[in-house]
């Protein structure tokens, strides 16, 4: 039988069966790709997307940091992702560079109000400057 040395990456084992040309590999994969996927509900209320951008060095990694708020369970944060990565060229030599992130907030149960995004937004910049050490550039 085949093992796949590549365990935990479907995509390179789909791809390895490809070039194989195994096809009783390729329907094995499928299935078991298939068996994974999960859905969520889809609230009927609007979202309401918030930025705050933090100043970082450029040698720090923010994919662990979006990972981690991601799992941390804040109330409303339905996702995280960068919006935008700017580096100043007055500000080179410092390393340091400005990435703003795109916070989308939603309830299953409601419309969100002035103060449940401001409560939410507070708590998730408090947690990026205590948790992670990181500034946040005031608007």
């Amino acid at each position: 039988a085949f093992q796949c040395p590549h365990e935990g990456d479907n995509y390179r084992c789909f791809t390895t069966a490809k070039k194989m040309n195994a096809g009783w590999m390729w329907r094995i994969l499928d299935r078991e790709v298939k068996r994974k996927a999960t859905f969520n509900d889809i609230s009927q209320y609007p979202a309401v997307y918030k930025d705050i951008t933090l100043i970082t060095n450029i040698d720090d990694s923010l994919s662990t940091v979006i990972k981690e708020m991601n799992n941390n369970g804040y109330k409303y944060m339905k996702s995280i992702r960068i919006k935008d990565i700017f580096i100043s060229k007055d500000k080179l030599q410092l390393n340091n560079r400005n990435v703003t992130l795109e916070i989308c907030l939603q309830s299953m149960d409601r419309t969100l109000n002035d103060e449940d995004i401001n409560k939410s937004i507070q708590s998730i910049t408090t947690d990026i400057k205590k948790l992670y050490k990181l500034n946040i550039q005031e608007a």
